[in-house]
């Protein structure tokens, strides 16, 4: 009996939270295990190629960097938006005390979890923008 093992799994889970990769760019590579030299083991295609969505061809999986990037995006705009949670405030007493997590620094000694919202803001700063209103949040001296 035969069954299909992950050879980089660490490398998936490792994805999600930001982990540098042990391995190159080739991506997941995936093989089978046979019980007898008879038997032909799985020659997948490229990773870029699995990553297609299903109608066109692929099997749908999802490219792991690009998500964690989205996700990590995601709970750096939880900081910006919720100022009263548990974990802006954390953020805000550690990292960026007299700034916004717009404008953080790295600062001397990062947590590997505040390394990686800062991966995120990259995203975030691609796409947000003030809303000026009446004006009374914004510093004119501070703010671009």
């Amino acid at each position: 009996m035969s069954d299909i093992r992950p050879i980089s799994l660490c490398n998936i889970v490792g994805a999600y939270l930001n982990a540098p990769k042990s391995r190159g760019k080739e991506g997941i590579e995936w093989y089978q295990v046979a019980s007898s030299d008879k038997e032909r083991g799985i020659h997948w295609k490229s990773w870029d190629a699995l990553c297609d969505e299903k109608f066109e061809g692929g099997l749908g999986f999802k490219d792991l960097e690009c998500m964690n990037l989205a996700l990590l995006a995601k709970q750096g705009w939880r900081v910006i938006t919720k100022e009263a949670s548990l974990l802006s405030n954390l953020l805000k007493g550690r990292y960026f005390r007299l700034s916004l997590f717009i404008h953080a620094k790295l600062g001397s000694n990062p947590s590997f979890g505040w390394r990686s919202l800062l991966e995120g803001r990259k995203v975030l700063a691609t796409g947000i923008w003030w809303r000026v209103g009446d004006g009374q949040e914004i510093d004119i001296y501070k703010d671009p």
